[in-house]
């Protein structure tokens, strides 16, 4: 979502009979907006999967000035602290990725995924003759 000039509506009830009364514009901020993508997008075990933020700040002089991984779901953003990060899964299962942003400003966001790891496929037989 953008940030902007928005016109603000205030509706108003009483006894079922409704009324608007339009109030001047108000400048609306938003904050930054965290994503990623990740390659390979159908990981299997002991793939090296890369995540690389996608991540947005609102405004002409903002700025993504922070970034921080968390890769093992365990709730800290201690896995890195750049653009992009990228790590292994030992099993196959799915597993929670979040990635915490900061603004010049000071505020932030989270985004997470979920990634689905599989199980390598097994080794072709040999062809006996």
């Amino acid at each position: 979502m953008k940030g902007g000039v928005l016109p603000v509506v205030l509706l108003c009830a009483a006894i079922g009979v409704a009324a608007a009364a339009a109030q001047p514009a108000a400048a609306v901020t938003f904050g930054p907006e965290a994503s990623f993508s990740f390659a390979p997008v159908l990981p299997t075990i002991d793939d090296a999967v890369t995540f690389t933020s996608s991540s947005t700040a609102p405004g002409k002089s903002n700025a993504i000035v922070g970034q921080a991984w968390d890769l093992d779901d365990d709730k800290s953003f201690d896995d890195g602290t750049s653009a992009t990060a990228a790590r292994t899964f030992p099993a196959p299962g799915t597993y929670w990725v979040r990635l915490l942003v900061v603004d010049k400003r000071g505020d932030g966001d989270v985004g997470s995924q979920m990634i689905t790891v599989q199980d390598r496929p097994p080794a072709p037989k040999p062809v006996l003759s």
